[in-house]
């Protein structure tokens, strides 16, 4: 996890040691730093900092309430924080954004909540854990926590990562024929009549298709790992020609 807090100029004139010395001062700090906030924008979002949605699933209204994890956010608080960079997890990334307002100004929240309640496996491949491989739940819903790293000696028995409280209900718990999901969808175009839309796979450029076909083959590749591994490959085989030219 990376840490990178940039340096605005002042619009005002200032003396060329005033400028070193601030960027001196700036430097030294990155050497306390350990690990990155939860917020991607410290600065300016202190306040909504570690605040996070988090996806349940059920049969029942009343109990058994499991969660969804994902592969990078926080989610159980036993969970080891995972190497992120250079990798840029979409859905991740989105969750976080989706965390500082509501629901109803992420459409694609309620499509990602539709498809989990039909356990598409698209969707599922961008999940870690789905707490319902076999049978999708009959309701969906989603709670907004706030995370805090767990402080060093507070519980030395305790193996969390994280502290968390829960803030407020997010998204009501939702079924998959409710009414007011089923109408949202059909107003997006999302399903039609009562069935998925068309994929649009016959407008799919041909590298579209490629990575589709080998998706189904592979599966959906672990980000950073996947990452890495392009790097890796291409600075080998940079490393080789170079060699070999040479």
């Amino acid at each position: 996890m990376i840490k990178l807090m940039p340096i605005y100029p002042h619009r005002f004139p200032m003396p060329r040691y005033t400028r070193i010395l601030r960027r001196w001062c700036h430097i030294r700090q990155w050497l306390y730093t350990v690990g990155s906030p939860i917020s991607i924008l410290p600065a300016l979002m202190a306040c909504l900092e570690g605040t996070l949605v988090v996806i349940e699933g059920s049969n029942s209204l009343e109990n058994g309430w499991r969660e969804y994890e994902f592969f990078y956010k926080p989610g159980a608080i036993n969970r080891r924080p995972p190497v992120v960079a250079p990798h840029q997890p979409r859905l991740d990334w989105q969750m976080w954004f989706a965390a500082l307002g509501s629901y109803q100004h992420n459409p694609w929240f309620l499509n990602l909540v539709y498809r989990l309640l039909d356990n598409e496996t698209d969707v599922l491949d961008l999940i870690q854990y789905n707490p319902f491989p076999n049978k999708p739940p009959k309701y969906i819903r989603a709670q907004l926590y706030k995370y805090h790293y767990t402080k060093y000696g507070t519980d030395k028995n305790s193996s969390g990562w994280w502290t968390r409280e829960l803030t407020r209900e997010y998204l009501p718990a939702l079924s998959k024929d409710d009414s007011s999901l089923v109408s949202f969808m059909k107003q997006t175009g999302i399903i039609e009549s009562g069935k998925k839309s068309k994929s649009g796979k016959s407008d799919a450029s041909f590298v579209s298709r490629l990575v589709s076909w080998i998706r189904r083959k592979i599966g959906q590749p672990e980000g950073f790992v996947f990452v890495m591994t392009v790097i890796l490959t291409a600075l080998t085989t940079k490393l080789i020609t170079r060699t070999i030219l040479s």
